[in-house]
């Protein structure tokens, strides 16, 4: 054996108890390489292909709006399906099956009376892919004593190939991205159901969702409600930018998927140094960063009117969104019980992925149509900056009522 392949051997010896944990890591890195391919279709090229075909934005806010309110009602199921059943994992296979199935038939017809229904369908499976995904990736990285942040960060890899990959074949044919979103999901299953199972909470074990059993669970509400309002912020962006980009600012599909590409890059390196970030600043610290840097991004975005500095603007995003929801994760896993995991993390993504932008989207489609898309971000700033005073009033709070347990070195 050559010295460089036995030593690689002896470093992966040494990181891994096993030679099956560290085939389930790779597995799991492979998961998160492909989970989020289908990210930049749902999030950005949708709402372009929705404009394209006629919709109005009004429309296309008030659409958007529909799924957020529908995660109000998923997200809690599946959350409790995840956690009384007895492997996790078939959760996360019907969610897969379900979310690429109703997206292929999304492209079957352009009329709303159609669209809406499957709309409805489609964002009611795929609402808690993810965080079923990072529920049984944190279980079985505790388990073993493993990080985080390596996982994640192929996530982001994966979401900025399918950025350009998708954008460049949208400027081809705008109908590519349904058939594109369905092989993404049948890869991603093909990874699940290699994942090592991750069992549910044994019968004897559980027990409903208790507010009081949460470690600091005022503390926790208040950095929930610190991401709620960065989230309610983001939301706008996510429905609107695509459409302000490639329509007021003249962008074309190939340079949105570059701006998402960029953003994204900018991801990864918040998510290697998370962890280390994290246990050397405190989680005040760094969310007081992120505040400062999304509020940054948001009055560059209202000011730039350059289609391609765009690009350099929404570097700044992979900052702020990354760092805010690289902290609240982990904070939420620590913080809730074992028995209550996959809802703690489910309840997550309701509050910054549901609630947070069905208001947004429902009335950004007014605000545009009255103002322009471009006051959003405008409105993007005031929001951020009401987030920074709640962050301060917590960070004083906390400080004044700090405990031995406290969740993190604040």
């Amino acid at each position: 054996m050559k010295p460089s392949l036995r030593n690689l051997k002896d470093r992966l010896s040494s990181a891994f108890d096993s030679a099956e944990t560290c085939r389930s890591y790779f597995v799991f890195l492979g998961l998160y390489a492909i989970a989020y391919w289908g990210d930049p279709i749902y999030f950005s090229y949708l709402s372009v292909y929705f404009r394209e075909i006629g919709y109005s934005t009004t429309t296309i806010g008030i659409l958007f709006s529909i799924g957020p309110a529908v995660a109000l009602v998923a997200q809690p199921l599946w959350g409790k399906w995840g956690d009384i059943s007895p492997v996790r994992n078939r959760i996360l296979y019907i969610i897969l099956i379900g979310s690429g199935v109703s997206m292929l038939l999304m492209g079957a017809s352009t009329a709303l009376l159609y669209v809406v229904p499957v709309f409805i369908v489609h964002v009611f499976f795929r609402t808690s892919q993810h965080p079923v995904e990072d529920s049984m990736a944190l279980v079985f990285l505790n388990r073993h004593r493993l990080n985080f942040g390596p996982i994640r960060a192929t996530a982001s890899l994966g979401y900025m190939a399918s950025a350009l990959i998708s954008g460049w074949l949208m400027n081809w044919n705008l109908r590519a991205i349904f058939p594109l979103y369905f092989i993404y999901m049948a890869l991603t299953l093909m990874f699940a159901r290699q994942t090592p199972p991750i069992k549910g909470v044994p019968r004897a074990a559980r027990s409903p969702f208790n507010f009081n059993s949460v470690k600091n669970p005022w503390l926790l509400t208040g950095y929930v409600a610190y991401a709620f309002l960065l989230a309610a912020a983001f939301g706008f962006y996510t429905t609107f930018f695509p459409i302000y980009l490639t329509q007021d600012l003249g962008g074309s599909q190939s340079l949105l998927g570059f701006i998402l590409f960029s953003s994204t890059s900018a991801e990864v390196l918040m998510i290697f140094k998370g962890e280390r970030l994290m246990q050397f600043f405190g989680i005040n610290k760094l969310l007081l960063f992120a505040g400062i840097i999304s509020l940054i991004r948001w009055v560059m975005t209202y000011f730039v009117l350059s289609p391609t500095d765009q690009v350099w603007v929404q570097l700044l995003h992979g900052i702020s969104y990354m760092l805010t929801n690289f902290c609240l994760i982990r904070l939420i896993h620590d913080s809730v019980p074992v028995a209550n995991q996959t809802s703690g993390q489910t309840l997550f993504g309701l509050v910054t992925n549901g609630v947070a932008r069905m208001i947004p989207s429902f009335l950004g489609g007014y605000i545009s149509a009255a103002f322009g898309l471009r006051s959003l971000f405008l409105i993007n700033s005031w929001i951020t900056v009401a987030a920074l005073i709640l962050l301060i009033v917590i960070i004083w709070k906390s400080k004044e009522r700090q405990k031995p347990d406290a969740l993190h070195r604040l």
